[in-house]
């Protein structure tokens, strides 16, 4: 088994088929994966976009997500809107694997936990946990809380507090009254990984 498969997908297994995927990660992915099965549900993704990280078994092998060529392992953005998406195996020009991934609206929101490595707020409850998306701190006498966070890789993903740009392990203070809601989010490009919120409380 996988713990948390539905997020992270399987790592490689060196017996997989050469046709098929040894892993695929998607936000939400139902049922949790495996190489044999061929058709995977996901929540309503916000704005129709999330991302999708899908390994070849067969290195040699072309691998297209989305109907766009794409590096094995690598992270890429994917259009669902409402409707579906393929991750196909190609050998040369031959399509030799296919997986369809639908949207299920059905399906609760799916929680996006890439990319943080750190999170400190004076009272973070409970300590930070990169696959614990919502906190609560409590209220100050200023109705500001300073915001540390740090990315895990600082180089290729970009972080924001409040919607400002801030830097890895850099300090925002941010307004905070009792009942507002801190937004920490990881963006890759355009792609949102990772959303932190943190309740402000008595």
């Amino acid at each position: 088994t996988h713990p948390n498969a539905a997020q992270t997908g399987c790592e490689p297994d060196a017996a997989c088929d050469a046709s098929a995927l040894s892993a695929l990660a998607v936000p939400g992915l139902t049922p949790a994966f495996s190489p044999g099965v061929h058709r995977y549900r996901v929540p309503a993704p916000v704005g129709g976009g999330t991302w999708a990280r899908a390994t070849l078994c067969d290195g040699t092998k072309t691998l297209y997500v989305g109907g766009n060529q794409a590096s094995s392992g690598a992270r890429v953005g994917l259009w669902l809107g409402s409707g579906s998406a393929t991750v196909a195996v190609y050998q040369r020009w031959t399509p030799v694997g296919t997986y369809t991934i639908t949207v299920d609206p059905s399906l609760p929101p799916a929680p996006l936990t890439e990319g943080l490595a750190s999170l400190s707020i004076p009272g973070l409850s409970p300590p930070f946990d990169p696959a614990v998306t919502h906190y609560t701190a409590p209220a100050r006498p200023t109705s500001t809380v300073p915001v540390t966070a740090a990315l895990a890789s600082p180089g290729a993903s970009t972080l924001w507090i409040e919607s400002l740009l801030t830097g890895s392990g850099a300090t925002r203070t941010t307004w905070a009254p009792l009942g507002n809601v801190v937004d920490v989010t990881v963006t890759e490009g355009w792609l949102e990984i990772g959303h932190y919120y943190v309740t402000i409380v008595r």
